[in-house]
């Protein structure tokens, strides 16, 4: 399948946190490991491949400070994996994103390992006529040399928990099936969940609840940021 129009390029990570080797741990050791660590504090130090061989990953709110270096981050990933056109688009986007979004419509979270941000994520507010407390997840990225390694799916999760403490009810994102569907996200119809825009690939319109009900049918017309605000990237 084909990348859609606001397509990650994380969508290479897999599950696997470890590598080969019979001197790390067992799966059931690192579940353990990494049980103690998700307490929910505002930096989370993740127990992975890299810490196991003494090197630890941070993830955490995103920034101000941080715009230039996630933004460069966004545009070398995308130019490795789509080539230097598609960086420069979405490196616009994420800029864009940055610099117009309230900060009451957005959130960032990026991941960090010795001072360097080597993964991000944006959330920004998708609005219903019905008043449903809605985010969109795009773009995400993390950095090409750490891909493979479950980092995106990490940084996801750790903000769809962040998200869910604000009250937000429903995250929807446009992507990889095969990839989101290990994240929680399911398919769904342009019906059942209304986009901004009609959709070039309706198939990688997804969603997931935060509140643990069951998704349902959202009546009217939905509208999005400003920075996403553009048919071309749908």
């Amino acid at each position: 399948m084909e990348r859609c129009p606001l397509d990650n390029a994380s969508l290479n990570d897999s599950d696997r946190l470890l590598g080969e080797g019979n001197a790390e741990p067992t799966g059931a050791e690192l579940t353990a490991k990494l049980h103690i660590f998700r307490t929910y504090i505002p930096m989370f130090q993740c127990s992975n491949f890299r810490h196991l061989q003494g090197a630890t990953m941070k993830l955490s709110l995103y920034q101000p400070n941080d715009a230039v270096e996630i933004e460069q981050l966004f545009i070398q990933t995308f130019t490795n994996s789509e080539g230097q056109s598609e960086g420069a688009i979405v490196g616009r986007l994420v800029k864009d994103l940055i610099s117009s979004t309230d900060p009451s419509n957005f959130y960032g979270f990026v991941a960090t390992e010795a001072d360097q941000i080597i993964g991000g994520i944006f959330f920004s507010r998708l609005i219903f006529e019905d008043g449903t407390n809605s985010f969109i997840l795009s773009p995400v990225a993390v950095r090409t040399d750490f891909q493979r390694q479950g980092i995106g799916q990490q940084l996801i999760r750790f903000g769809l928990d962040a998200l869910s403490k604000e009250g937000v009810e429903l995250v929807v994102t446009y992507g990889d099936p095969q990839f989101y569907s290990k994240v929680g996200f399911r398919g769904v119809t342009e019906a059942v969940i209304p986009p901004p825009f009609a959709l070039q690939r309706p198939e990688g319109w997804l969603a997931q609840s935060l509140t643990g009900d069951q998704i349902r049918s959202i009546k009217g017309r939905s509208f999005c940021v400003e920075a996403l605000n553009n048919p071309e990237y749908w």
